[in-house]
């Protein structure tokens, strides 16, 4: 028995197999989800257009760098306050970006899809900017690439399309 005990402090069971245990996928952050449905163990409240929405900092954190930076540099005045001013973003478009932090998926009007690209930019949450990006480009149009394309320039989004020239 004392030997057993030896061999695993020394690292003897280095070469046995490994059994890999894990919950179902996506378990936690659907917990972290209902919780934040149901308004519970929030730590922050991020008013945006003049609403204010409970929220987890480690959500998000995990899918804003803005929020992540935030919290943890001491730079910014309000790191580590409860409450998160952002005083260019509207209500609806916020709740989309929240609603895609949690759930990871969303739904917008079209005339609020640019408004989210723009605000997920500025809150640095690439998979969502990668995914509005992709919706932009997909309804891109004779009638609306230019203004598309320019406030895509505008802030900055990765939206690019290959034009060829009519002959």
């Amino acid at each position: 028995h004392r030997r057993r005990m030896k061999r695993a402090a020394e690292g003897g069971r280095a070469n046995a197999s490994r059994t890999k245990i894990s919950s179902a996928p996506g378990r936690t952050e659907s917990k972290l989800a209902a919780f934040w449905r149901e308004g519970k163990f929030t730590d922050v409240v991020v008013r945006a257009g003049g609403r204010d929405f409970p929220a987890h900092r480690i959500m998000l954190a995990a899918g804003s760098e803005y929020f992540a930076v935030r919290d943890c540099e001491k730079r910014f005045a309000d790191s580590g306050r409860a409450d998160i001013e952002l005083p260019n973003i509207s209500a609806e478009v916020f709740e989309t970006i929240l609603t895609y932090l949690y759930e990871g998926t969303c739904s917008c009007s079209a005339d609020v899809l640019l408004d989210v690209a723009a605000a997920a930019q500025f809150l640095q949450a690439p998979q969502l900017v990668s995914q509005v990006c992709e919706s932009i480009t997909a309804g891109l149009s004779i009638t609306n690439c230019v203004e598309r394309l320019r406030f895509a320039e505008l802030h900055n989004l990765p939206i690019t399309v290959e034009c060829e020239a009519a002959v």
